[in-house]
């Protein structure tokens, strides 16, 4: 089934239309969303494709991935429409051979708990060295906007777990393997600041707390809200 024809996901991106938000600033613009299958970025993704199809705004999607046939599966027919084009660009890299971008979406991350303790510097490699070419890029494209996606890990272990604002920060071991993802977080977060300081880079952070949906892998994320879904 593609994914226009499924109906949960077209309720909801029909309700995510319905609301107060300008989204008329993307029409005829070039998005880039990088880890476009990830759970998030993909209904990301659906959504701009959402645009193009039901309202035809005309939208260039770049989607980041790192296997194309992977990306293919996931977004179907419309993978292969003009408007959709998929990059493997390295995010530990420079990119090149991207054309002009207006907005950029980082939400590539590698946010499986099970991969902190065996594979540490490729959970933080996409936050602290792939945010740090993004935001260089997204100079160079003097884009309108670039939205980076954070986590609630950043705010590490406060003691009182009530009333957490977004100026509370806790305690974060940075030698502990576990803090591979919270502490390359906070570089995200970092880096976004510093770019926006800097050299006026319109930065926008969200940090993303649990979150589930119809693209959510239960037969392999080992999360406990997943896990929940599956016995379902």
């Amino acid at each position: 089934m593609e994914m226009l024809e499924n109906p949960i996901i077209l309720s909801d991106m029909d309700d995510i239309y319905s609301r107060d938000i300008d989204f008329e600033k993307f029409q005829n613009q070039t998005v880039l969303v990088t880890g476009a299958y990830g759970m998030l970025a993909s209904y990301l993704v659906f959504f701009f494709i959402y645009l193009n199809e039901l309202h035809g705004f005309n939208i260039h999607i770049a989607a980041q991935v790192r296997n194309e046939e992977k990306a293919r599966k996931i977004f179907g027919i419309y993978s292969n429409r003009s408007y959709f084009h998929i990059c493997t660009n390295s995010l530990l890299e420079p990119l090149e051979g991207i054309e002009k971008t207006d907005y950029i979406f980082h939400a590539a991350s590698l946010a499986n708990p099970q991969c902190y303790t065996t594979c540490p510097v490729e959970v933080a490699e996409p936050n602290a060295i792939g945010t740090y070419h993004l935001l260089n890029y997204a100079v160079k494209q003097k884009v309108q906007g670039i939205l980076l996606f954070s986590s609630g890990d950043v705010y590490g272990k406060i003691s009182s777990v009530e009333n957490i604002s977004e100026g509370d920060y806790g305690i974060m071991d940075p030698l502990d393997i576990h803090s591979c993802y919270g502490e390359s977080k906070r570089m995200l977060e970092t880096w976004g600041s510093l770019f926006a300081y800097e050299y006026n880079v319109p930065v926008t952070i969200a940090r993303i707390a649990h979150t589930y949906g119809p693209t959510m892998d239960i037969n392999h994320d080992p999360r406990v809200f997943a896990s929940f879904m599956k016995a379902a």
